[in-house]
Formats: structure tokens, C-alpha cells, sequence
């Protein structure tokens, strides 16, 4: 939709300020808009549609009806979680809008387009604009007055006319979710671009599915925002009591850890630590040069655990701890 509003605006000689100050927005969130970066609500929709002269209609062209419109699946980062695609309703031909039915009851009656506007106190090119449907829904009067002059139920054209609302509420519904697919885990500051952030796949000591490229996946219950942090993060609320401790650092229960896939996990580094017994547990990790590695609780009623470097099969490194206040 962002590029047909640019090429619309284009057309009609208007700068992006003249847009702009016709819908009430700020020209940066007009860049926004025909860059796909905002959202065209309900709101919106309207205020575009009056200020760059067409229907709503224009914005919801036909789709063909053998092929249901779908966004194609999205991987989250650090999960290899995609969203489900979805399917847009109204993939078949759209209703038929009020202006199609009048233009079909004016032709049985034989009345003229000329006709038919000087009956309701209208021009000719009112009439065809409206037959075509590129006018805005007709007030409750207005179809009063169409129908008497066709000599019609006025039922026929309210009930048209709903329809047609209907069809065009479900269609921004399903734009408005699209969006929020391909938007998911995102924050907008401002006129600054969006920022992805750090899904939550659960707690520490939870089992997470690990790919065949070693990657964890889960189904992202959140995200985590920080100011900085590569894509490959995945975040983890923490839960039990051995890393708590009463020197510093300590981990408390409910604060965020951010893992990374990419980074190396060195030695007396935090980290989330996958055994080959499918455990994974949140430790200080050391490596001894015999291949021994000690998974080391920072509360001293827990014992620790030594492994074999072969025992271990993921490392993930703690990059960033949020605390809960």
C-alpha cells in the first residue's frame, strides 16, 4: 500500500508535506508510510482516500480467486520459530458494491445516466463515479433517494452497502494483522527505524528443541528490548536458587538473561550449557586443559559438575542480564 500512496501522491503533483498536512501527519511519518514502515489503520484509511481523491475501494483491488494471498513465513531471531502465514480473507472476487448494483438496475430500467443524477439533484459524472465505485459510501438519504428514482427497495442498496463495509472492515483487519506478522518483535521509536528485539523462548532449566545447526527454538512467549544486541540473541527468564549468591555477581529469580549463538564462550564465562543428558543449565563455565569442563553454581550449597568437553553438546554465552526490580 505504501508504494500505490506514493504513486498516487505522485500523480496528483503533491509533495509529501502537502500529504502530510492533509491527513494530519508528520511528513517524516509520510516517508514512514509509503515506506511500509506505518501501519494504515481504520483511521487513516479514510483521511488517504479523500485527501488523494479515490475510494477506499481503490486501496483493495481484486484478488484472484484460485490464489489466497499469504505472507511468507517469518523467521524469528535466535528461534527458528516462524509465524504462520496469513491467508488474507476475501480472496475471492469481492462483493458487489452499491455503485455496480445501481448501475445494473438503472440499464433494466433503461434510465439514463443523466436521468438518474438530475432525480437526486446530482451531476452525470457523480453518477458514473458513483457506478464505478469510485465515490464514498452513500448517506442513509442518499440512498433513499437512489432507490426511489430507480424505484427499487431502498433495502436492496442498504443491505448492498453493508455488505460492502463489512468486506472492507475484514479487509483492513487482515492488513492489520498482516502488518503485526511482519512487524512482530519489533519496537518503533520515533521516526527512528524499528528495532528488533530479543525473543523470550521461557525460563533457565527449560528444554528448548536444538536444531541440527545447534540453534534453540521454542515458541517466543516476549521480547526483550535493549539498546544494542545482534539478531542471533535469545533471552531466558532465570528461576532457581544456584546462582544466587551473596557477593557479586548474583542471579535472582525473574531477571532476563540474553544468550548469544554466535559468541564464543570462554574460560570463567556465564553460560547456558546444554549436556548430552538433555540438560541445560545456567552455570560459570571452566575448561581444563584435559578437556574437563567444571559447570560451577555461584551458590555454595550446590555442588558442581564436571563433564568431558565431549559431554557437553551447546554452549551459549551470557551477553546481558536484566535485572528485575
Amino acid at each position: 500500500m505504501g508504494t500505490e500512496i506514493r504513486l498516487l501522491r505522485e500523480q496528483r503533483g503533491m509533495s509529501g508535506k502537502d500529504l502530510a498536512a492533509a491527513i494530519e501527519l508528520s511528513q517524516s511519518q509520510i516517508s514512514r508510510l509509503e515506506a511500509g514502515l506505518r501501519r494504515v489503520d481504520t483511521t487513516l484509511l479514510p483521511k488517504l482516500a479523500e485527501a488523494l481523491s479515490v475510494s477506499i475501494t481503490h486501496f483493495f483491488p481484486k484478488l484472484a480467486p484460485q490464489t489466497p494471498t499469504a505472507l511468507p513465513a517469518r523467521r524469528e531471531s535466535g528461534s527458528h520459530t516462524a509465524s504462520k502465514p496469513i491467508a488474507l480473507d476475501g480472496a475471492a472476487d469481492p462483493i458487489d458494491h452499491v455503485g455496480k448494483i445501481i448501475r445494473r438496475e438503472r440499464r433494466n430500467r433503461h434510465i439514463t445516466a443523466d436521468s438518474l443524477a438530475r432525480s437526486v439533484s446530482k451531476g452525470t459524472s457523480w453518477v458514473r463515479e458513483l457506478e464505478g465505485g469510485a465515490t464514498e459510501l452513500l448517506s442513509g438519504e442518499m440512498l433513499q433517494r437512489v432507490a426511489k428514482a430507480l424505484k427499487i427497495a431502498p433495502k436492496l442498496l442498504y443491505d448492498a452497502q453493508r455488505n460492502q463495509i463489512r468486506y472492507l472492515q475484514q479487509r483492513i483487519g487482515a492488513m492489520e494483522q498482516a502488518y503485526a506478522n511482519r512487524t512482530r518483535g519489533q519496537l518503533e521509536l520515533g521516526d527512528s527505524r524499528p528495532r528488533s528485539g530479543v525473543p523470550m523462548l521461557g525460563h533457565v532449566g527449560d528444554r528448548l528443541n536444538l536444531g541440527p545447526d545447534g540453534v534453540p527454538s521454542a515458541d517466543v512467549l516476549d521480547y526483550l528490548y535493549l539498546p544494542q544486541g545482534p539478531d542471533s540473541d535469545f533471552a531466558l527468564t532465570h528461576k532457581g536458587e544456584e546462582m544466587i549468591s551473596k557477593a557479586s555477581p548474583s542471579f535472582d529469580e525473574g531477571d532476563f538473561l540474553v544468550f548469544s549463538i554466535e559468541k564464543e564462550v570462554r574460560h570463567r564465562d556465564y553460560a547456558l550449557v546444554v549436556t548430552d543428558l538433555d540438560a541445560w543449565l545456567f552455570r560459570q563455565v571452566f575448561f581444563d586443559p584435559r578437556g574437563v569442563v567444571r559447570l560451577q553454581p555461584l551458590n555454595m550449597d550446590y555442588a558442581p559438575q564436571l563433564c568431558h568437553r565431549d559431554e557437553v553438546k551447546r554452549l551459549f554465552c551470557l551477553t546481558a542480564r536484566v535485572q528485575k526490580l
